[in-house]
């Protein structure tokens, strides 16, 4: 995932974005985005910071399923991403999306992203992220949701 912000105004940020993913357990090959949209800050400080997004994205889909192996549409992209500093070296974040196909608006999702990071020093983290997804229109014999808890150590330099 790759974004980019250019301020307009105070508290008013255009943004470009792209995406590549795949998914096994999706099922899901490839899946290619491109957006842009507007991003309006709500609350900024030392410990927190609040934003919300619209937009508009293309997005290309393939799976690995007999039925429907191809998806292509414009969706809205709407999101409010909070990011919280608990203690100096303890770090909340949460993003909470919801995309709606441009062309049926019975077609949408729910996203969730969080995540916990302990910092060790200014370098070293452990995390903890968990992630979920509703699907109103899911392809195949997959269900509507899922829910995906992951940790693991990042390391910055």
């Amino acid at each position: 995932h790759f974004r980019t912000t250019k301020n307009l105004i105070k508290d008013y940020q255009v943004e470009i974005f792209t995406q590549y993913e795949f998914n096994d357990f999706l099922l899901l090959n490839d899946r290619y985005l491109i957006g842009s949209g507007l991003r309006i800050g709500l609350h900024e400080d030392e410990s927190v910071n609040t934003y919300v997004g619209m937009g508009f994205m293309y997005e290309k889909e393939t799976y690995n399923t007999d039925i429907m192996n191809e998806k292509i549409l414009v969706r809205s992209t709407n999101y409010i991403r909070n990011n919280l500093a608990l203690t100096s070296n303890i770090d909340l974040s949460n993003t909470a999306y919801f995309q709606i196909a441009a062309d049926d608006s019975n077609d949408y999702r729910i996203l969730y992203d969080g995540g916990l990071e302990f910092y060790a020093n200014d370098s070293f983290a452990f995390t903890i992220s968990w992630n979920y997804r509703y699907d109103s229109d899911p392809h195949g014999d997959l269900g509507n949701g899922y829910v995906q808890i992951s940790n693991g150590m990042s390391f910055n330099f």
